[in-house]
């Protein structure tokens, strides 16, 4: 019989395992997010409209994805070699792209329908790897566990453009996606690793037994289990992911083209900004238990809405290096605290069956907005310019951050609810 500590130990192996697994799944993410837009904007020549257009294609078929993971996943088993599979169809997909460039076929419309192919398996993976922390980690050390694991996330985020722009001195720019696609193939072994040596028979047991969960909308169970309090807040985190994904679609053409930024300046920009990321995961977890997840979350957005507003005044070269810098640091660091804070009180409150569609609809809010604000991005750049599209983001970013700062409210109950 194994012992309780023994258990234990296997466990803490096991969110290691997937800790790293998901590590450098998001290294390669990382890689194929600078890569791509960067094809467009150089090897390409996209103009804006086009380049708002790739930047939004990933999160809307990451959005659909997730859904499609989440329906599944949830009221089964764990599924940890399919989700190894995902990862090894991903990494087959992106040889596409270098292929396609050495035989000079590589156009807009193909580098479009395989970033939404990318895009759209990651999402599906994302779906049924969601509930995995909840299995390998008590409930009361999930937002610790998950701040550590962002930290690692964000660590790998700061590593990923620094090995990109040395790739870049040596190869051409598509050829950085082979980076992306032996991150997929060591993600697609942890997996397989992990669902060989893991088993969870008391959730095998239960959903062997329990009926599969109804398939409600997944928006609306979600704002019932954070309360009617928490919805202003909910509210203000689409609008200001919504400006956010403005600038993101065409933050890469403007350092390019505006800025005249190198490629591998790109990639150095996109690092720095990542330590944010890793400072957020560090201390999301003590400022969270002490203040609560609306206040780590409200800070986060606030955060966030100020990183865009030292865009609009960037120059070439040294000054707009600096406003680029200032933008990723806040952002990332505004992002993971908001994010983090989020998701753990999820992880921690909903029932484990209707776990990953509570997740999936908790995602709907950024990714909706980051979509929609990528659309709404491209088209005012390609009417107005990329600057004063800039000019209204940062107008719009302080009064959200204004907003973020009066909503206050009484946090909601903690209670596990009914998704049924």
């Amino acid at each position: 019989m194994t012992s309780p500590t023994s258990n234990s130990k296997v466990r803490d192996r096991g969110f290691l395992v997937f800790a790293s697994a998901k590590s450098t799944s998001q290294l390669g993410a990382m890689v194929i997010d600078i890569v791509v837009p960067l094809i467009a904007a150089t090897t390409l020549h996209a103009k804006p409209f086009a380049m708002g257009l790739l930047v939004a294609t990933g999160p809307a078929a990451t959005l659909v994805g997730r859904l499609v993971g989440a329906l599944a996943a949830d009221g089964s088993q764990p599924r940890l070699l399919l989700i190894a599979t995902l990862s090894l169809t991903r990494a087959i997909i992106l040889l596409l792209i270098p292929l396609l460039f050495l035989t000079h076929f590589l156009a807009y419309p193909g580098l479009l329908a395989i970033s939404a192919a990318i895009a759209a398996i990651s999402g599906i993976r994302g779906g049924f790897a969601t509930s995995l922390p909840r299995l390998l980690v008590p409930e009361s050390q999930l937002t610790g566990a998950n701040g550590l694991a962002g930290s690692l996330d964000s660590t790998v985020q700061v590593a990923a453009p620094g090995i990109l722009s040395i790739f870049l001195r040596f190869a051409s720019l598509p050829f950085g996606i082979l980076i992306d696609a032996a991150c997929s193939l060591v993600a697609a072994f942890l997996y397989g690793y992990l669902g060989h040596t893991h088993r969870f028979p008391e959730v095998e047991a239960r959903t062997a037994s329990a009926p599969r969960p109804s398939r409600k909308a997944l928006l609306l169970p979600f704002l019932t289990a954070f309360g009617n309090e928490a919805r202003p807040l909910l509210a203000l985190l689409f609008v200001v992911t919504l400006l956010n994904g403005a600038v993101l679609a065409e933050l890469t053409f403007y350092m390019v083209h505006n800025l005249g930024l190198a490629p591998y300046l790109v990639s150095l920009i996109t690092a720095a900004g990542a330590l944010g990321g890793v400072g957020a995961g560090l201390l999301v977890g003590p400022f969270a238990a002490r203040h609560g997840w609306r206040t780590v979350t409200r800070i986060g957005l606030v955060l966030l809405s100020l990183s865009m507003i030292a865009l609009p005044f960037a120059s070439e070269l040294g000054w707009g290096v600096f406003c680029c810098m200032i933008y990723e640091l806040f952002g990332s660091f505004g992002g993971t605290l908001t994010i983090i804070s989020i998701f753990s009180w999820l992880q921690a409150n909903l029932p484990y069956e209707h776990l990953a569609r509570g997740i999936a609809g908790a995602a709907l809010i950024p990714e909706l907005g980051q979509v929609l604000g990528a659309l709404v991005g491209a088209t005012l750049a390609g009417l107005f310019g990329v600057r004063s599209l800039l000019i209204g983001v940062a107008t719009l970013s302080m009064l959200a951050g204004s907003a973020t700062l009066w909503k206050r409210g009484k946090p909601p109950a903690c209670s596990t609810v009914s998704l049924r």
